[in-house]
């Protein structure tokens, strides 16, 4: 159970940036674009959530021993300190998330001071 479960979060977030790349398909001026790039954002930023609260409850709510060890005896499985990985995807996922909305909001703007740019040219050419 808990490998099939693994593995879905992980196909999950393989294809996450895939669907977020079909914005890269459009012309960035458009609002369409900003849409696409917004919802790609969103769901990074849900992945990333979703990847730091797995590595709170693989990693850092147990308490290993000094061989990086847990046994819990209820269940009775061995858990290893190897469950930091989790965090890997959720700083790549937010690492992503935060380097798209720079650039997002770095478009904006340059796509504002072209249209002040071009506005004012044509003003002072009457």
């Amino acid at each position: 159970m808990i490998t099939r479960f693994s593995g879905q979060a992980v196909r999950f977030a393989g294809r996450l940036p895939l669907m977020w790349g079909v914005s890269f398909m459009k012309n960035p001026m458009q609002g369409q674009s900003f849409k696409l790039r917004s919802i790609g954002i969103v769901l990074c930023l849900a992945a990333s959530a979703f990847f730091f609260w797995l590595w709170y409850e693989r990693y850092l709510r147990i308490d290993f021993n000094e061989l990086g060890r847990y046994y819990d005896p209820e269940t009775q499985i061995v858990y290893t300190d190897s469950a930091f990985v989790w965090c890997l995807p959720a700083l790549g996922f937010l690492l992503f998330a935060v380097v798209q909305g720079g650039f997002l909001i770095w478009r904006r703007r340059a796509g504002r001071a072209l249209k002040l740019t071009s506005s004012s040219s044509t003003d002072s050419s009457l």
